[in-house]
């Protein structure tokens, strides 16, 4: 028996949140040892989703405001000049 259509796509949307959480882990600017152990939390989270699905989306929400917690915010601003560029009064 297939299963449901409300099923078919809530595993949809949780891959595809899975997908995302990959992605900023790997962007994101972590020491080793954090990075370390987000990983292994996301890849709990991504076994555990074929069990249950609501608590894995419950788990993977609380991951990701964990690892946007865990990013080291940048120091100080970003600018960006170009070769060749000039500002006026440069």
């Amino acid at each position: 028996m297939p299963p449901e259509p409300n099923t078919v796509r809530e595993f949809d949307a949780l891959a595809a949140a899975l997908r995302t959480a990959t992605q900023r882990l790997q962007e994101a600017d972590l020491d080793a040892e954090e990075r370390t152990r987000l990983t292994r939390k996301l890849l709990a989270i991504t076994g555990a989703s074929k069990h249950d699905l609501a608590a894995a989306t419950r788990r993977l929400q609380d991951f990701l405001g964990e690892l946007e917690a865990a990013v080291r915010p940048p120091k100080g601003p970003r600018t960006t000049r170009h070769k060749g560029h000039r500002r006026d009064g440069d």
